[in-house]
């Protein structure tokens, strides 16, 4: 994500983890130079173990398939009001 904010016309740039049916989301604020991808990437000391609260959704439940389909309303949304010239790279 952070190689990619600069080609980022959204105010907010998303993404999305899946392993088996669970679901991480991360965003980044395209406007601030300084943002960080929220959540914040797991430590070396940590890599053995995931946060369960980052995975708390499960495509397959309702709640995971709403906050997946709410992101993508969200971008669609965002890419319907740029400006036709607007260029993605």
């Amino acid at each position: 994500m952070g190689d990619l904010v600069g080609h980022c016309p959204l105010p907010t740039m998303h993404a999305v983890s899946a392993i088996g049916t669970a679901l991480c989301f991360y965003s980044l604020d395209t406007a601030d130079a300084n943002g960080e991808i929220l959540p914040l990437r797991i430590t070396y000391d940590d890599y053995t173990w995931a946060p369960a609260n980052q995975w708390e959704y499960n495509i397959l439940g309702e709640g995971g398939e709403a906050k997946l389909w709410a992101i993508i309303e969200e971008v669609l949304q965002g890419c319907a009001a740029l400006p036709v010239d607007t260029q993605c790279a």
